[in-house]
């Protein structure tokens, strides 16, 4: 209770970082006001301090889920780029194409290829999954 009344006394004191914005910045300058501030006692300017480092390890850890979100995107759409353009290789291969020579081994190389590519694709698409496991809400 005592610790309540200390909070509502000290409200105006306490520097408040909105969602609007919440950057790294803005925490590190929130944080530092609550160092500075003479009038909060110990015990809560410690707890004021552990918050802001924690919403900025927060904000930390969703910029680097986001960084790794956008690579995994970007590897997945190359991937399936690949196993596409190598599917329309082998299917011209397939109708007899003039551009390559009749025989198995250009066709076989890009069914080689085209397998590569869809395991990459594959494992491109686990990494998305798990970035977006991990970014979901709990």
């Amino acid at each position: 209770m005592a610790l309540r009344a200390a909070e509502a006394s000290v409200a105006p004191l306490v520097p408040v970082v909105t969602q609007e914005n919440l950057t790294a910045e803005a925490i590190r300058a929130a944080r530092q006001e609550v160092e500075q501030a003479a009038e909060l006692d110990g015990e809560l300017k410690q707890k004021l301090l552990q918050a802001y480092d924690q919403a900025g390890a927060f904000l930390d850890a969703a910029e680097k889920s986001a960084t790794s979100a956008a690579d995994s995107q970007h590897l997945i759409e190359t991937a399936a780029a690949e196993a596409e353009r190598a599917g329309r290789e082998i299917e011209k291969l397939g109708q007899g194409s003039p551009e390559l020579p009749s025989g198995g081994e250009p066709l076989e190389s890009l069914k080689t290829v085209r397998g590569e590519k869809e395991l990459l694709l594959a494992k491109a698409k686990e990494e998305a999954a798990a970035v977006e496991a991990e970014l979901a809400p709990e």
